[in-house]
């Protein structure tokens, strides 16, 4: 944990925690699935708490706490408020402890991702950034964007189970803490 108090804002802690990892430890099978873990469980909500249910008992806190998966590394980042640091340290734990599968919302993320997908198809810009990226990566399987076809090979529970093991243990992490506190 490194901590480095500062004076910029007088009610503001913010925070990023990093490890190393991300998807390059997934096998080229589970490979949709694992760049696919952020959104999916993101969708989910937390412990028992859907989205949407989490969303509204957090409406009146300063609050945000957000999971990210690279290429090379997972991590938190976010920040709170003064008054809103406990509410902060739960969703930290929350997000390693209790990441929530939500085949509905999984349903929704995987239809609005097909619709969003084949409509960018039908752009010519799209079109040409695809070709450049795959020319300059060698069409890469993991360097691929991802298309209408890939939202098929998207998994509820491969994902989640990805996202379990990543963040199934914080003693690998860095945490750093900057803001208002002593």
């Amino acid at each position: 944990v490194v901590l480095k108090p500062t004076t910029f804002k007088a009610d503001e802690v913010l925070f990023r925690a990093v490890s190393p990892g991300g998807t390059s430890l997934a096998s080229d099978a589970d490979y949709v699935a694992a760049a696919t873990a952020e959104d999916v469980v993101s969708q989910g909500g937390l412990g028992r708490l859907s989205l949407t249910d989490l969303e509204k008992a957090l409406s009146t806190k300063n609050v945000a706490v957000r999971a990210d998966i690279s290429s090379s590394d997972e991590g938190l980042a976010g920040g709170a408020s003064k008054d809103d640091l406990e509410t902060m340290f739960q969703l930290i734990h929350l997000t390693f402890t209790a990441p929530r599968a939500d085949p509905t919302a999984f349903s929704v993320l995987t239809t609005n991702l097909t619709r969003m997908l084949a409509s960018q198809e039908a752009e010519p810009d799209a079109v040409f950034e695809r070709a450049v990226a795959a020319a300059l990566t060698g069409d890469h399987p993991r360097a691929r964007p991802l298309t209408p076809a890939m939202v098929s090979q998207m998994n509820l529970d491969r994902s989640v189970a990805f996202y379990k093991d990543r963040f199934a243990d914080a003693s690998d992490f860095t945490f750093v803490f900057v803001g208002s506190f002593d």
